[in-house]
């Protein structure tokens, strides 16, 4: 029964809010346009400082164990950031641009890592893109718009409810649709920070060896 909940909620808010959908995507992409003619047009010493780093991490990657456990931490926490300011994005309407602002952030950091890493491997840097960034393009960041949309719109609803007495019923069904919502977000992110950790680098590793050749 909760889960019939669960993705009936999903859903019919989804199809309830195709243009703040649209507009967030918009964001997404905005960012990831930016982060990636940040890229094209970084000055060469900032290029071969970065190029440097990437080829001792690709060295020392390829020769060392991965701490899988600190991976998830590290993954899980820089995850929960992002939600963190999503979720206050949602408590008030004044608040809402950062929420929108931590995605654009997101696909600022995408378009910048895919478009360097070509730039610097060519078509190597392709098969390190999609090994790494993959589950975070296919899951994470679906769910994170999601996630900022509903926000958005419970930020609005609240703000309409406030001058209404009359509201009690409709406000616990927010909160518990916010509460499903959370739920559901956190588990995302755990699922993500466990590819991070314990599916990712299996297959990341070959790839840096193959790149340092």
């Amino acid at each position: 029964m909760k889960r019939k909940y669960f993705f009936k909620t999903i859903t019919d808010y989804i199809s309830c809010s195709k243009v703040l959908f649209v507009l967030t995507f918009f964001c997404l992409v905005a960012g990831t346009v930016i982060g990636s003619l940040s890229a094209i047009t970084m000055n060469t010493e900032n290029y071969e400082s970065l190029g440097t780093y990437m080829n001792n991490f690709l060295s020392a990657y390829t020769i060392q164990s991965v701490d899988r456990g600190e991976v998830f931490k590290v993954s899980l926490y820089n995850n929960v950031k992002t939600v963190l300011f999503l979720w206050v994005s949602g408590l008030c309407v004044w608040l809402i641009p950062l929420g929108v602002i931590q995605i654009a952030a997101r696909g600022y950091k995408m378009g910048f890592t895919t478009v360097f890493l070509i730039q610097l491997y060519k078509g190597k840097g392709i098969l390190f893109v999609l090994a790494s960034l993959l589950p975070q393009i296919m899951i994470l960041f679906p769910a994170l718009i999601i996630y900022a949309v509903f926000n958005i719109s419970y930020a609005l609803s609240l703000h309409n409810l406030k001058k209404r007495g009359d509201a009690l019923n409709i406000r616990k069904e927010m909160y518990l649709k916010n509460l499903v919502f959370l739920l559901g977000i956190i588990a995302v992110l755990v699922l993500c920070s466990f590819i991070d950790a314990f599916v990712v680098p299996p297959v990341l590793k070959p790839i840096c060896s193959f790149l340092g050749r």
